[in-house]
């Protein structure tokens, strides 16, 4: 087979196939990405003795701003994986609980730390 032909089956090939549809599943791991750093931050607040409200209500508000985000990219988004949405919002609830926590503990103990107690 000539070099010309490899070329022209190579081009019929990808033809045939069709051009894969470009999908945001990048972006949304994006918000996987920013939920592991806002709990970082959230782990080093739970290190120290005391909880700085303003922190906490900081990262309360970029949470907020990451679930409008991705609410809003959502309905045109193209996605591979059908259930990447759902897994966003519910580490962005998770998050959110926590951080509500921490606030509350912080509310309570004039921002020191206050040990959870599991039921």
């Amino acid at each position: 087979m000539s070099a010309s032909s490899s070329i022209l089956l190579l081009v019929l090939i990808k033809w045939l196939r069709g051009e894969k549809e470009e999908t945001q599943d990048e972006k949304f791991m994006d918000y996987i990405r920013e939920l592991t750093q806002i709990e970082r931050e959230i782990g080093k607040l739970e290190e120290k003795s005391f909880h700085d409200p303003s922190q906490l209500a900081l990262i309360s508000k970029r949470l907020t701003r990451l679930k409008i985000d991705a609410l809003e990219k959502y309905p045109d988004a193209n996605l591979n994986d059908p259930g990447l949405m759902d897994r966003i919002l519910s580490l962005i609830s998770t998050t959110r609980k926590h951080a509500a926590v921490l606030m509350k503990q912080a509310d309570a103990g004039k921002g020191q730390a206050v040990s959870i107690q599991k039921k």
